[in-house]
């Protein structure tokens, strides 16, 4: 249906009449699953189905405008579990938690507590969720949670702080967590401070060591995650 509006005058296109005919008779076919119904919208390309011009640019403004509606929608609907089915329907839940992240505030801790979820779909969209209230609140946003950020298990503050630009003031953040773990690690033991680094990771679990190790190659190669989500 988009190409037969978008592309009207071509010689292949049905009438304006026709098509919306068919559009009225395929809504009759659509069911009450707001999860199912949403998951075409947080994909890694959109294309809405009713363009409003053929501007790339605008398109992808009005895809983003959409997005955002329908969160708003979602949590105002269902709460934080409408966007946790979500994610597990849609192809991209970060861009989902991303969008989600941007429009509303006071969900923040259920949210970070999802960060090091086992449910891949919630944890990614956490990490969205992270990186659209930065950008929507900035540093003293992350530093209120940072300043807590002590009290959590390693992969669930590596994830937050991955979910950030990798900047300076987030490396040395991860240099200061990290060596609490070096300090407890080197008292009363012999041996170097690499060494004793080397013990701190080691008493990690497996999942604890690749999340810090993944999270520190990142910031070192500037690869963070921090990055508004493509959609």
């Amino acid at each position: 249906m988009r190409d037969h509006r978008r592309f009207a005058d071509a010689p292949w296109a049905l009438p304006a009449e026709r098509v919306d005919r068919i559009e009225e008779q395929l809504r009759r076919f659509q069911g009450t699953d707001t999860a199912q119904d949403l998951a075409w919208l947080f994909a890694n390309y959109v294309e809405l189905p009713d363009p409003g011009s053929c501007d790339a640019a605008a398109e992808q403004q009005a895809v983003a405008q959409r997005q955002e509606e329908a969160v708003r929608d979602l949590i105002a609907d269902g709460g934080i579990a409408a966007i946790w089915e979500l994610a597990a329907r849609c192809e991209a839940p970060r861009l989902l938690g991303f969008k989600a992240g941007r429009v509303t505030a006071d969900l923040d801790e259920i949210v970070i507590a999802e960060l090091d979820s086992e449910d891949q779909g919630c944890r990614e969209a956490a990490m969205g969720w992270s990186a659209g209230r930065f950008e929507a609140a900035g540093w003293p946003w992350a530093a209120q949670h940072l300043d807590h950020a002590d009290t959590w298990l390693a992969p669930r503050a590596a994830a937050f702080l991955r979910s950030l630009p990798p900047t300076a003031r987030i490396f040395d953040w991860a240099l200061m967590r990290m060596s609490g773990h070096v300090e407890a690690a080197a008292k009363g033991t012999p041996g170097s401070v690499a060494g004793a680094a080397l013990r701190a990771l080691g008493e990690m679990s497996p999942e604890e060591q690749e999340q810090v190790l993944q999270f520190m190659n990142e910031l070192q190669e500037g690869k963070g995650t921090g990055q508004q989500p493509r959609g």
